[in-house]
Formats: C-alpha cells, structure tokens, sequence
C-alpha cells in the first residue's frame, strides 16, 4: 500500500476522532444555563432566586460602582463617603467617560460589585478571563483572585495575562467584590470579557470543557501539519505543502499562546512581555504562510507584486514586535488588522479567479474564508455582548477552515490525477 495513502488513513482517523470529542464538549457546554435576566443596577445585583442546584452562571454585566486613579482597600468602603461613579463591565478605559472626565487607557482603578442572593455557606467560583493587565479581587475582604500586582506606578506594577476560575465558599448571603486594576504598558486598561459567577461545579466543568478543546484544537492541527510534512517527502514534493504545514503549526502555537493562555497555565512565571509579543508574532507569522500557500497553490491568478508586499510588511510588523516596547506593541495591532482584512480581500479576489478558471478545489478554499469571516464577526458579537462566546464551538470553527484547506490540496492531486 502507498505511503500517502496511510498517512490519509491517520490523518482522517485522527481528525475524526477530535472531532467527536469537540462535539461532544459543545454539546455539553450548552447545557450550561446562562442566566441573562440578572440586572446590575448602580454596583448591585440582586440574585435571590438564584438556584445553587441548576447549572446556572451569571454574566456580572452591568454598572459597577468605580473609583478612578484609586487603588481602595477593600475594608476602607464601610467608613468611606460615595465619591465614586458607575462604569460598564465589560469595557475598556480608553476614550471612555466615567465621573466627567475622560479616561486613559493606562492608570489604576477600583471596581466594587455587591451581590445578593442565597450564597452562604456554598460553593461558588468566579471565572475571570481578560483583564488588563494586572488586577487582584477580594470577596469580603479576602483575597480570591490575582494576576500580577496591580499599583499606582509603572516600576512597581507587575503585568500579567492568565485567565482564572477561582473557588470559594460564601460566608455570607451578600458578596461584596471589590477589584484592583492597573495597566501601564498596554494600549487599553480595563476588563475586556465579562466576569463569571456561578457554582463551583458549573464553572470547573465549564474550565475544563474549554481547556481540553483548546488541546483538541492544537492536536488537530499538529495532526495536519505532519501529515502535509509527510505527504510533501512521501508522495508531491511541492513547497505549496511545506507552506500550509507551517501555516498549521504557527496556528497550533497561536492557539497555545492566546484566549485561554494555556502557555502562561502551564508556565505561571513566564514574562508578560516575551508572551505578548510571542501571540502577537504568530499573527504576522501566520499571514506570511497564508499568502505563500495561496500564491504557491495559484501561481497564475496570484500578482506578484501583492505576495510580495504581504510578505515585507508582515514581516516589518514582526521585526517592530520583537524590537519594540510592549506598550509600542500594542498600538500595532489595529493597523496591523486593518492591513490584514486588505489583505483577505486581495486572497479572495485570487481564490475566485481560481474557480473561473476551472480549479474545483479552490471552492475548499472559498467555502473555508467565509467560514473564518464568519468566526471574526461570531467574536465580534460576543465582545459586545450580543451572545456568549463558545470557546469548544471557536476550536470547531478554526479545525474546519484548516481541514477544509487540507481537502482542498487532497482534491487538487486527485483532480489533476482524473485530467490525465
């Protein structure tokens, strides 16, 4: 039997098997009740029907109470008159009004919440996901949640990016949160996700289940980029596969490295820094492949020029990356965006004159950009709200826009073959 076609046999069997487990974690994950008709209103929620035995979470969305450029220990509030004002949770401080004044997007500031409802004595947990870029949380005055060492100045505050769920158990029927955040080397401060807040059960199955897609996201695309390895010394040696195994493995880091941080989980003390700019390069990195693959794989609906330009600007962007300061790294992202949805664009334009000139796999490649435009809008969406965000549902999406490309290759040899 041919080598290349074992290494389908792996390839298909591996995938399919991801596949199953990730359809089973979504399914699962949606079992999860999101519980949306909780109001915060002027740093309060009340929760009373709040039901320790259902699978519900609460999405803390709403006015907290917030008290610009101060760090105010939690016991202090009994004793302290009402100067603060209410600020949207999630949001970000840049350009943002809060108590007559605009906001930076660095400096320092406190956030209390008051949650009511029937929480004594049970076992709760609160999943935190992005906060820039240092924050620490207490709960009735004790400390449930930290990331870095949030303070008032650049040389003391300690930055760090790692989503949490904490536990704990309610000593009271009211929780009063009170949380510490700072930011001096990032463009935005503040809290980009929601805040969490469910029963310890809940929100570690729902850890779990978003961890262990993360993982199954990471495999399968290790898994694609050694069969294309393989496939490119077995059977074709055509760079285009070399190309596309490294669009696959950059993306399998990028995956390591961002939304659940699973490189800072499994190496707690890793520099912000380095990681920041570990994450960011692997976009640029990332879109150096893409273009490659695509003009490899279409040499004559490709322009040169528009490769080319692709190419030494992604790569000015990595070399600004790694030579820059991380504040200065974190205002390439919006250009960088911008030039990459160009970018997109002129990659569409090629892959339609593929299928006009009759190169049937190049449908593959279409069917999988419209997927990857429809995930962009799906994250969009949920930052602001309109739905919850589904990391296993995310994984899916991503493993299909790169197995549909891996079926577009496939396809081209077998094509090819037929022509004969």
């Amino acid at each position: 039997m041919p080598g290349w076609v074992l290494l389908v046999g792996f390839m298909i069997k591996g995938l399919t098997r991801i596949f199953l487990l990730l359809t089973l974690l979504l399914a699962e994950s949606y079992t999860l009740k999101a519980q949306s008709t909780y109001t915060i209103f002027k740093g309060v929620l009340e929760a009373k029907d709040f039901d320790p035995d259902q699978r519900q979470v609460i999405q803390l969305n709403g006015l907290w109470e917030f008290y610009w450029d101060q760090l105010i220990p939690p016991g202090d509030f009994d004793n302290r008159r009402d100067d603060g004002t209410y600020f949207e949770v999630p949001s970000t401080w840049d350009g943002a009004e809060a108590g007559g004044q605009t906001l930076t997007g660095t400096g320092f500031a406190t956030y209390r919440l008051q949650l009511i409802g029937p929480f004594k004595d049970q076992s709760l947990a609160l999943e935190i996901q992005s906060v820039v870029n240092a924050y620490t949380l207490w709960i009735n005055n004790v400390e449930v949640a930290r990331n870095g060492t949030p303070r008032t100045s650049l040389e003391n505050t300690v930055p760090q990016w790692l989503p949490v769920t904490e536990t704990f158990v309610g000593d009271s029927d009211t929780l009063d949160l009170v949380m510490h955040i700072a930011n001096f080397r990032y463009r935005r401060g503040g809290l980009y996700d929601p805040i969490v807040f469910g029963t310890e059960k809940s929100l570690m199955q729902r850890r779990a289940s978003r961890s262990f897609g993360n993982v199954l996201l990471i495999v399968g695309l290790l898994v694609i980029t050694v069969f294309f390895v393989g496939y490119y010394f077995i059977a074709k040696r055509h760079n285009s596969l070399l190309l596309f195994a490294g669009l696959c493995l950059t993306w399998a880091f990028r995956a390591f490295c961002t939304n659940l941080y699973l490189l800072i989980q499994y190496f707690p003390d890793f520099n912000w820094g380095i990681a920041m700019k570990t994450e960011f390069s692997t976009m640029y990195v990332a879109l150096i492949f893409g273009v490659l693959y695509i003009a490899k794989s279409y040499p004559k609906e490709t322009n040169k020029l528009f490769r080319n330009v692709v190419v030494i600007v992604s790569i000015l962007f990595l070399l600004l990356t790694l030579f820059s300061s991380p504040f200065v790294v974190s205002h390439l992202l919006t250009p960088f965006h911008v030039f990459a949805g160009l970018s997109m664009i002129l990659i569409v334009n090629i892959v339609l004159k593929a299928i006009v000139n009759d190169h049937n796999e190049a449908w593959l490649n279409a069917l999988s950009i419209f997927l990857l435009v429809g995930l962009v809008f799906y994250e969009l969406f949920s930052f602001q709200g309109i739905f919850r965000l589904n990391y296993v549902l995310l994984s899916i999406g991503y493993l299909l826009i790169f197995l549909l490309n891996a079926l577009s290759i496939v396809a081209k040899g077998f094509f090819a073959s037929f022509k004969l």
